[in-house]
């Protein structure tokens, strides 16, 4: 577990030492869409959340506790003339599910590199193209099986600088369900107060001060599945809805340090090649965030 940690906060310092390229479509003051011309307000990302231990009805699984860490950083940012501009993210996250039995523990690495080109058209239509490409495994053993590729497209429409209309879909080939839809509606006053009301999450951000932050929000997540290596069930998905909040301070000119937490309810476990799906109970979560800015 240790090489996870040590993993995961060298890519943080590593994206804290980079800085973005001069922007042209994504800003405030000159903006159509507040979906594609919004500016970038962190350049790299460290998250620890610890998700609280609850009942489950798997036998001898007992209680089920998660760890929660996550690690980004945007390596590049650029855009054409056209409209069009690229970004793309190494991300790493750890994903450890510890029960009351220890033989039914479960280590999820995901490092995976996320890229998104947005291209702008005429009379605030927008279109989104974004893919995962990465490694999703318990790396018991790392074969072919732990390479994925989620992908998706989302479609949008401007109705003025603060508000847009967004629809689309994200695809993760290997699960049972694998296509999830996306659409929704965002408001947002330049970028003191956003508010998306959308499937699958709707959040609020207000911000009274350039120093604070806050965000309430509600979500229901299907998450990336992971390879299970040389274990019979093959492959291990998580499912769960969330309704959270965050507080986020400024503390120096490149930090944001940020509170969160919030409560989980509709958790399942389940596995490719089995039909026993393990249910968890609700329980709430706790965490806290460093950001890095330009």
């Amino acid at each position: 577990m240790k090489k996870y940690y040590l993993a995961i906060i060298a890519s943080f310092l590593a994206g804290s030492l980079l800085y973005g390229a001069d922007e042209s479509y994504r800003n405030l003051d000159k903006r159509i869409c507040p979906i594609l011309d919004t500016p970038y307000r962190t350049l790299s990302g460290l998250e620890m959340i610890y998700e609280f231990s609850s009942k489950t009805d798997a036998s001898g699984w007992g209680k089920l506790s998660v760890y929660d860490i996550n690690a980004w950083v945007r390596l590049v940012e650029w855009e054409n003339k056209s409209g069009g501009d690229l970004e793309i993210q190494a991300q790493i996250n750890s994903l450890f599910l510890e029960t009351s039995a220890t033989s039914e523990s479960f280590s999820l690495m995901r490092a995976d590199f996320f890229l998104q080109w947005s291209q702008r058209f005429i009379n605030g239509y927008g279109l989104q193209l974004h893919a995962s490409p990465g490694l999703y495994s318990s790396l018991q053993k790392v074969t072919g099986n732990d390479i994925s590729i989620p992908f998706g497209i989302t479609g949008i429409k401007a109705f003025s600088p603060g508000s847009a209309f967004f629809a689309g879909i994200r695809v993760y080939p290997d699960i049972n369900d694998p296509v999830e839809p996306i659409a929704g509606f965002r408001w947002a006053h330049r970028d003191d107060f956003v508010a998306q009301l959308a499937y699958p999450e709707s959040r609020l951000e207000f911000s009274p001060a350039e120093s604070i932050r806050f965000i309430i929000g509600a979500s229901m997540w299907v998450l990336p599945d992971y390879n299970m290596g040389n274990d019979d069930r093959e492959r291990i998905q998580i499912e769960e809805s969330r309704v959270f909040g965050a507080i986020e301070f400024t503390v120096s000119e490149y930090t944001i340090f940020s509170l969160k937490g919030g409560y989980l309810f509709d958790r399942e476990v389940s596995f490719k090649a089995s039909i026993d799906e393990v249910e968890v109970e609700d329980a709430p979560f706790a965490g806290i965030a460093f950001s890095g800015r330009w």
